[in-house]
């Protein structure tokens, strides 16, 4: 889990994150923010091993610390014969 404090409630806040140039196969990585939904904010579809992608987080935080979790969905290619046993993702949050 990712901690996020805003410099303001309304900052806007990006996410970048890159694949590990390791993995093997694709991944798919599922955002979710806390407080919020167990729906995910946002989904990185189909991630190339050491591709990268910029999101936006949205201006809309509480006072004090916001959480992010990142989940990878591995995908069947590569060396990867249908099980995701680990995954990894390099991380920045920042302001927009």
């Amino acid at each position: 889990m990712l901690a996020i404090t805003p410099a303001s409630p309304t900052t806007g806040m990006v996410l970048k994150i890159r694949a590990p140039r390791t993995h093997c196969s694709q991944v798919t990585y599922l955002i979710h923010l806390f407080p919020g939904s167990s729906e995910p904010t946002a989904t990185l579809e189909m991630l190339k091993p050491g591709e990268a992608r910029t999101m936006r987080l949205g201006n809309r935080w509480r006072d004090g610390e916001n959480f992010l979790t990142v989940t990878g969905v591995g995908h069947v290619g590569g060396c990867n014969p249908g099980t995701l046993h680990s995954f990894g993702a390099k991380t920045e949050i920042l302001p927009r």
